[in-house]
Formats: structure tokens, C-alpha cells, sequence
């Protein structure tokens, strides 16, 4: 097809071959039992995923190799990080299990915010990449929608598993605020803060090169629009693919100023208990919870502006340089 775009049927083997080759890099299931037949099931769907791609508009870009590169890499990278890591994933399912009972056992009221204000957010992107779609783009509607379908669905397969357990620990974090013992705050506290350090171990090399590769597709797909036109149909799919990292930095951004009330809780009390605990308090009190793409970065709300700052720079050497 022109402006190299996909016809209907090798753009639906193209998105539905990576839906499993997503859903397979996560190898333990909630009771902390390994899958082995996931590896298998996960190198098959990848050599096909390979194989059907379409890759003739980057060959002319010269480009091939690099999408080539990615799309090998990507999935490499999760097995390794996370087969080689089944002992870790096994200490943050044990100590989710057991914030888990401790909030199942008290009386508190349940805050659904942060569930009901991603729903709304995934609600806006199907909404906005649905009617851009179609509008801007009506005689490829039906290859759009098939794109849109398993882009949207292979991309959020792999951050799911990352957004339950942000989800998870920022619902642990509202929790503590209704622990009125301190002790028993200061112990939940301590909990918290060391079930980041498995988490962070266990997704950190996912987070870095699943956000670097998705960034590198966004850059590449605004600058196939700016030399093909507004024909091709790859200004929604760019925001597809932006949104999942926005709603992981947002995630991440949640948690950690969750966790800045309870520092604020415990120095509050403190002041109300001037005992010989107290250099207790302010140590434990002094750990914060923070998310890092291995070390390289913070995964906080400043990231979204360093991201388009580098993006638009790059953006505008590349376009100059091509003229």
C-alpha cells in the first residue's frame, strides 16, 4: 500500500503475533508459581512477529535495522530480567501477601480514586486515538481500527502487570494513614519501603529499555508523519504508544507522594511522643519510596517534560539534517 502503510491482513498478523510475545515475558503467576511454557510460547510468537513485520517504508528510511534490532531486543530483555529474577518476584508476591491480609483483617473504607481515575484516563486515549482515527483517516478505517485493537491491547498486556503492583502498593500506602499504633505504623512503614527494593530490582531493566524502545518508535513514527504527510496514519498511534509511559510515570509519580504524607504522618507524631524512639521515627521516617529505570533516571512527573524536551531536540536535528 502507499505512504507505507500495512494491508488489513499483515497488519493483523503483525498486532495480533505481538500480543503473546508481551503476555508471555511474565513468568509467575499471582501464587508465585513459575510458568515454564511461557518461554517457548514467548521466542515462537517473537520469530513471527519478525517475520510478518512490515518493514519495507524503514528500509527506505534506512531504519530497518534499528526496528530490527528493537524488535528482537525488547522481549530478549524481559526474559532475561525477569527468568533470572523468579527468586525476587517471589519475595515482593510474600510481602504483597502479607500487607494484603493485614488490610483485609482491619475495618477501613477503601479508597478507589486511583482505580476510577485510570479508567477515566483509558476511557480519554480509546476515545481520542478512536475518532482522530477515523476522522482524519476514513478510507483506512478498517486498517486503523485493527491496529488501533491489537497495538492497544499488546502494548497495555505489558505494563499491566507493572501497574498492579503500583496500583497495589499506593492502595497500601492510603491504608497506613488509618493505622493509629505506632509501632504498627512504623513496622508497615519499614514493609513498604523495603518491597520497593525487590520491585525495583525485579522491573528496573524492563523499565528502562521498554520505555527507551517506545520512545525511539515515537520519535520514529512523528518523523515518518512530518516527511510522508497527514496521510499516513501514524499521528494516534503515537499517542497509543506515549500514553502508556505517561500513565506509568503518573503511576510511579502517585506512590511516592503518597508515601511523603506518612513521612509527614510520622513526624506529626513525633511531636506528640518525645520519647527515646524518636531517632526511630525520623530514620525509618527518612525512607523514601522512589522509582529508577536502573539507576539511569527517576520515574517521576518531571520525566514527561525531560522526555519532550530531548524528543523535540532530536526532532528538529533530524528534520534539518534530512533537508
Amino acid at each position: 500500500m502507499d505512504n507505507g502503510e500495512m494491508s488489513p491482513i499483515t497488519a493483523t498478523l503483525h498486532h495480533l503475533l505481538s500480543i503473546p510475545r508481551f503476555l508471555g515475558t511474565f513468568p509467575i503467576n499471582q501464587n508465585g508459581e513459575f510458568v515454564p511454557y511461557r518461554l517457548i510460547f514467548l521466542f515462537a510468537t517473537c520469530i513471527a512477529y519478525i517475520y510478518f513485520s512490515d518493514v519495507g517504508l524503514l528500509i527506505d528510511l534506512n531504519l530497518s535495522s534499528l526496528m530490527f534490532v528493537t524488535s528482537i531486543l525488547l522481549p530478549i530483555i524481559h526474559v532475561v530480567c525477569l527468568y533470572t529474577k523468579i527468586y525476587h518476584m517471589k519475595e515482593v508476591y510474600s510481602k504483597f501477601s502479607h500487607i494484603g491480609k493485614y488490610y483485609r483483617s482491619i475495618d477501613v473504607e477503601y479508597d478507589f480514586s486511583y482505580k476510577w481515575k485510570h479508567k477515566y484516563l483509558n476511557l480519554l486515549l480509546i476515545l481520542q486515538v478512536f475518532v482522530t482515527g477515523v476522522y482524519m483517516y476514513p478510507n483506512e478505517a478498517r486498517n486503523f481500527l485493527i491496529q488501533f485493537m491489537w497495538t492497544y491491547i499488546s502494548i497495555y498486556s505489558l505494563y499491566d502487570q507493572i501497574f498492579s503492583f503500583l496500583a497495589v502498593t499506593a492502595n497500601s500506602i492510603v491504608y497506613l494513614k488509618y493505622i493509629t499504633d505506632n509501632r504498627e505504623l512504623l513496622k508497615k512503614k519499614e514493609i513498604l519501603t523495603y518491597l520497593c527494593k525487590p520491585l525495583e530490582k525485579v522491573f528496573s531493566l524492563q523499565i528502562l529499555c521498554s520505555m527507551g524502545i517506545t520512545f525511539f518508535y515515537c520519535m520514529i513514527y512523528i518523523y515518518i508523519t512530518f516527511e510522508f504527510g497527514p496521510r499516513v496514519i501514524y499521528v494516534p498511534v503515537i499517542t497509543l504508544l506515549g500514553f502508556p509511559l505517561i500513565r506509568m510515570i503518573t503511576s510511579v509519580n502517585y506512590v511516592m507522594i503518597e508515601a511523603k504524607k506518612i513521612d509527614k504522618l510520622l513526624y506529626r507524631r513525633l511531636l506528640d511522643n518525645p520519647d527515646d524512639k524518636m531517632l526511630e521515627f525520623h530514620m525509618i521516617a527518612k525512607r523514601d519510596v522512589t522509582f529508577t529505570a536502573l539507576g539511569f533516571f527517576q520515574i517521576n512527573s518531571s520525566l514527561i517534560g525531560s522526555m519532550i524536551a530531548v524528543g523535540t531536540t532530536y526532532l528538529v536535528i533530524l528534520l534539518q539534517y534530512v533537508k
